[in-house]
């Protein structure tokens, strides 16, 4: 298994100097990343994927999921604009999702405590970039207890992101990420209090499924 700081030096070297020598009007910063599984396209076994969350100079944020290749570079295949998420679903240890768009995107990861981290990073991200004034569904997690960081772009050489995400309040806990348990309500809690906000389910996909486990069925009574 490639050593997770490897990993984030090869995503810095092959996305991020890309990015930022396309010639665009604004810069990316690296802020967090994860391997994740999800269902392949034919529905036929998985495939692996990193989910990269990047910081702009223009006071932005964006989503890109991206693939490792043979040469260890990584190239993006997609990208959203972290504005535009809408809702973030711990749906256990290990398997989360994401609403970036219209879409939904189920992913599951190899580590719990790094789901942990990664969900953590992208809705502090998220409430850094909007200044708290989006709403974002949270569905099995709670929002983080911290004060909104101050609206209005910091200069894109600070190091304000960087503290937030890195300080030891700035994971959540467990207990904010709780696994729902069948039978018990999932916590729905906003990002900020607002207007209400309906927490509705979809109908699973199942095609967005990555492989798991069946769980054993009990042994029934002779």
């Amino acid at each position: 298994m490639v050593a997770n700081d490897t990993v984030h030096q090869r995503i810095e070297s092959s996305v991020f100097v890309k990015l930022n020598a396309s010639g665009r009007p604004f810069q990316e910063r690296y802020v967090a990343h994860i391997k994740v599984w999800e269902a392949a396209q034919d529905g036929k076994g998985r495939k692996s994927r990193y989910i990269i969350l990047s910081q702009a100079s223009n006071g932005s944020g964006f989503i890109h999921k991206a693939k490792l290749n043979c040469n260890g570079a990584f190239s993006v295949g997609k990208t959203w604009k972290l504005e535009d998420l809408r809702e973030v679903e711990v749906v256990n240890s290990l398997v989360f999702e994401v609403t970036p768009s219209a879409s939904t995107y189920k992913w599951q990861a190899d580590d719990a405590i790094e789901q942990t981290k990664f969900v953590a990073s992208l809705i502090k991200l998220f409430q850094f970039v909007t200044g708290g004034a989006v709403p974002l569904r949270l569905i099995g997690v709670k929002a983080p207890d911290h004060p909104s960081s101050p609206k209005g772009h910091p200069p894109f050489t600070s190091t304000r992101m960087h503290r937030m995400l890195n300080t030891s309040d700035s994971t959540l806990s467990q207990d904010e990420l709780s696994t729902p348990t069948s039978g018990s309500p999932r916590s729905t809690t906003p990002v900020k209090p607002g207007p209400p906000i309906v927490i509705w389910k979809r109908p699973i996909d199942v095609s967005q499924l990555p492989p798991i486990p069946p769980t054993p069925m009990p042994a029934r009574p002779g």
